[in-house]
């Protein structure tokens, strides 16, 4: 295992206080549903309303903790478009477009695509392993308590946000992305 890889993989994952009001703003958010994510996917990636999140909300905010003790937030990545990708080891279309993901990071980083993997119900290991397979070099969080997912109200795996410059939800994606559906919800967040 490269140290880069371990670097990016997220020991722990630290939610904000603020969480339940809106990043840069004063108003409240709703606390989000309590409902666990379901082992539900869908293998044709045509049904995108299983998302909690609509269109031109605001991104919840959220912490990363890096095992050297660095932090960051999703708020510090303001001024870059990022893609929020739910999985895990054993959903069959996580493994499916996990390839995509990670040739869409490699083709846009140097644009400032920025893409968090959210790891579901995984331990360290599985995480880990599942990243060395298939070469994952962006950031991954390990969510094991689903506490962003709850706060994302991700009710499927896979589940992916795509974040605009400005912070706010481009579009909410649940189930399989193909390669034509997540290069074109790349071209909202990559071209403006």
């Amino acid at each position: 295992m490269t140290v880069k890889r371990h670097y990016w993989l997220i020991l722990a994952l630290m939610i904000l206080a603020s969480l339940t009001t809106a990043c840069g703003s004063n108003e409240s958010q709703p606390e989000a549903a309590t409902t666990s994510v379901l082992p539900v996917v869908n293998l044709r990636g045509v049904d995108n309303k299983g998302a909690g999140l609509q269109a031109g909300t605001r991104a919840p905010d959220f912490a990363l903790e890096f095992p050297d003790g660095s932090r960051t937030t999703l708020s510090d990545l303001r001024g870059q478009p990022v893609v929020l990708n739910f999985w895990a080891t054993w959903c069959p279309p996580c493994r499916a477009e996990m390839p995509d993901l990670v040739a869409a990071y490699e083709a846009h980083k140097d644009n400032g695509l920025v893409i968090v993997g959210v790891n579901e119900q995984d331990d360290e290991d599985k995480a880990l392993e599942f990243m060395e397979e298939y070469g994952i070099e962006f950031p991954v969080l390990l969510d094991s308590r689903g506490d962003l997912a709850s706060l994302y109200t991700a009710r499927g795996l896979p589940t992916t946000y795509f974040i605009d410059r400005d912070g706010n939800v481009a579009e909410a994606w649940s189930g399989m992305l193909t390669p034509d559906l997540l290069q074109e919800r790349l071209r909202l967040i990559l071209e403006n």
